[in-house]
């Protein structure tokens, strides 16, 4: 769970920024509480990097607001490490 900020309250398009690799997870993004976006497969043979991943759009309000992570698996070729790696989170407004 990761607690970022708001400034100014309205609708935003959330972009996460994440890791693939070989030990890497299936994992499932909430913000505060609803889930966002589908489950993502962060495998891949080698480390890369993914590019901006859409987890969707939602109204937030001005002030402090929670992401969670949650691993909900792995892809069969993963190593079962069941890692994330979340590279930056970028709000835009829309």
């Amino acid at each position: 769970t990761l607690q970022f900020e708001v400034e100014k309250a309205g609708k935003y398009e959330i972009l996460a920024a994440l890791t693939k690799a070989h030990d890497y997870a299936i994992a499932q993004f909430a913000v505060d509480g609803e889930e966002m976006g589908p489950q993502i497969d962060l495998y891949h043979p080698q480390v890369i990097h993914s590019g901006e991943t859409n987890l969707g759009t939602k109204q937030l309000g001005a002030g402090s607001h929670r992401l969670d992570i949650r691993i909900v698996g792995k892809n069969p070729q993963a190593r079962g490490a069941y890692m994330v790696g979340l590279d930056y989170l970028k709000l835009q407004t829309k």
